[in-house]
């Protein structure tokens, strides 16, 4: 998780290199298949933005804000050629509905535009709670900046070979479901 400050930049940006997720139980079937990497963006504090002056002011909310989506499709291509990480700028959309939440990724990959919106070009400057992370050219946010890079690998032949990446804590996160076959004594997600 990233906390922002009201311009949109990281408050702690020294952490931000140490934002570091490693997908694993991937096979080239897994790789195959439709993949998508789903950012969600969730502003605290007050639980209206013209709320400036109503109720306590210790009182954090956490409101939907916004959400990103990267088709792994159009970037395995680029990041298996590659060795080092490749930066990818991930659109983040805001919900019509805020009713619709549960489903903005969904309305993302399928393209449903009449259920999301595009943040308004000076979202920094009118909302400052709602910052996210973003790059922007001539005042626009245009979206949150990933890296990606394929290790391929059993666990311990990936430690081995970048010993950086697990240098700086990594997060070890495991594929959801269960495999054909499980072997007794084998640990799987639950």
């Amino acid at each position: 998780m990233v906390k922002l400050n009201k311009n949109g930049g990281p408050k702690n940006p020294e952490k931000v290199d140490r934002l570091c997720a490693l997908f694993t139980d991937l096979s080239n079937k897994d790789m195959k298949r439709d993949l998508y990497i789903v950012s969600q963006v969730i502003r605290t504090g007050r639980m209206l933005l013209n709320d400036s002056k109503k109720g306590p002011a210790h009182v954090q909310y956490r409101r939907p804000y916004g959400c990103a989506v990267l088709a792994m499709s159009d970037v395995l291509q680029i990041i298996s050629e590659l060795k080092e990480e490749k930066d990818f700028v991930l659109k983040v959309y805001t919900c019509n509905n805020e009713n619709e939440w549960y489903q903005i990724h969904e309305n993302i990959i399928r393209k449903s535009s009449t259920k999301y919106t595009a943040p308004s070009t000076n979202y920094g400057r009118d909302r400052p709670s709602e910052s996210v992370c973003s790059s922007t050219v001539d005042g626009c946010s245009i979206g949150l900046i990933i890296s990606l890079q394929l290790l391929r690998g059993d666990m311990d032949q990936v430690r081995r070979e970048n010993t950086l990446i697990f240098s700086r804590g990594v997060a070890i996160t495991r594929k959801l479901g269960f495999p054909d076959v499980i072997m007794p004594g084998e640990s799987h997600p639950t």
